[in-house]
């Protein structure tokens, strides 16, 4: 974020990453949020590293090891790893400018590697099960249990909160999650109550605008490509947060008092160090003042 827009974008991302949502959930060992990220890391050293072949394999592997890793400390959240991982690839492809036949190609490679390591993830996860209870039964009966209760809830369950999020609508978890407030305390004042997550996008995408408009400015061309192929990327984070609100609407529904984070995975964070980079000069340029 220094490198590409300065100290002040950097400031915000900082406001954004230490928040008490991302500082909490990353303290529990059982959690370890984070890791949900590191593939994110590791490919984007990949392309980073594109030139220099022996870096490259090394990427390359740390990448599939740190999704391994990701997906077998829980598949919850799982939207996250993916929603992260092609932000990467977008803005590779973006930054490179490369052809529209070869970014097709590098994306069905990049789907081909993600499907054969979740299943060969899903596999290992397996064979614990199995050692662990001793029977491949059991084992096939606690990994879709799981699934099941994730998706599409347990409506046989005596728990109610169980019970009810089995008819849940995944519109009504979006709405909640979408009215939550991007700040926690000690910025909890009244004031900040008001900027929801819902708010927050339209912010970003009335600045996105303002700077589109002023985007062609030759003096200013090769930055605007810059903040342009980082606003696609950091838009595409969000396919985490609302891949598993919608498609995981059970599991969201009895972890209101966790979820929240995903919003913080990573696009908050990332979306607060690109305002001052939509915003600053774009927004004077638009009203004609001289910055």
């Amino acid at each position: 974020m220094y490198k590409k827009f300065g100290w002040v974008s950097l400031f915000f991302f900082l406001i954004g990453l230490l928040q008490p949502w991302s500082l909490v959930a990353n303290k529990s060992t059982y959690w370890f949020i984070s890791l949900k990220l590191f593939p994110m890391i590791f490919l984007y050293l990949v392309y980073k590293y594109s030139f220099s072949n022996i870096k490259k394999r090394l990427a390359e592997f740390l990448f599939i090891l740190s999704l391994l890793v990701s997906l077998l400390s829980g598949y919850e959240f799982l939207s996250i790893t993916f929603a992260v991982i092609f932000a990467i690839f977008a803005y590779s492809q973006l930054e490179g400018n490369v052809v529209k036949r070869l970014q097709i190609l590098n994306f069905v490679k990049l789907v081909v590697v993600l499907f054969f390591t979740t299943i060969f993830g899903l596999f290992l996860h397996f064979l614990q099960l199995t050692f662990f209870l001793g029977n491949t039964a059991l084992s096939l009966s606690y990994l879709s249990g799981r699934f099941n209760g994730r998706i599409l809830g347990d409506p046989s369950s005596d728990v109610p909160g169980f019970a009810a999020s089995a008819v849940i609508s995944p519109r009504f978890i979006l709405s909640k999650y979408m009215e939550m407030p991007v700040f926690g305390s000690p910025l909890a004042l009244p004031i900040f109550r008001y900027l929801t997550v819902f708010v927050f996008i339209g912010i970003l995408i009335l600045f996105f605008n303002i700077f589109q408009e002023r985007k062609y400015l030759e003096e200013r061309l090769e930055r605007n490509l810059q903040v342009r192929n980082v606003s696609i990327s950091v838009f595409i984070t969000l396919l985490g947060p609302l891949g598993w609100y919608i498609f995981a609407a059970p599991h969201s529904y009895i972890h209101f008092h966790i979820n929240f984070i995903l919003w913080y995975l990573p696009f908050i964070p990332l979306a607060f160090g690109l305002i001052p980079a939509l915003y600053g000069k774009s927004f004077w340029a638009l009203v004609g003042v001289k910055k």
